[in-house]
């Protein structure tokens, strides 16, 4: 199991998410463009589900649950950001080409009845 699998595992079970979403938000990372903006158009949706064996409905319902967990917000029509603090600001091309060997720092900062989660991603190797 790579790094990105092990990450995607826990913020599943740290957010109470579907039992589907590391695969879905695996899928959303391998088409998010160097901004870190996610494009869903109803084609694109058609081939996610088809690759992880669930619907666009659910698709539907799981872009909801991940907005209310501020794990994406909505841009415009099928388009959605990824939550840069959970997966970093910088996409160029981190994660074409399958998924590299990253160093995954994951930190909760909880004070007076707030918490913040806060990730910071790094290539193995990279300085």
């Amino acid at each position: 199991m790579n790094t990105i699998s092990l990450y995607l595992n826990c913020l599943t079970k740290l957010y109470k998410l579907p039992s589907y979403s590391p695969a879905l938000i695996e899928e959303f990372l391998k088409i998010v463009d160097s901004d870190g903006i996610i494009e869903l158009t109803k084609w694109r949706k058609e081939n996610i589900a088809q690759s992880i064996g669930i619907n666009v409905y659910t698709i539907n319902n799981a872009l909801q649950v991940y907005k209310s967990k501020k794990i994406v917000s909505w841009e415009a029509v099928s388009v959605f950001s990824l939550n840069k603090d959970l997966f970093g600001t910088v996409f160029n091309n981190l994660y074409d080409e399958g998924f590299p060997e990253l160093e995954i720092i994951f930190s909760r900062i909880i004070s007076c009845n707030s918490s913040v989660d806060k990730v910071v991603f790094r290539k193995v190797g990279a300085a």
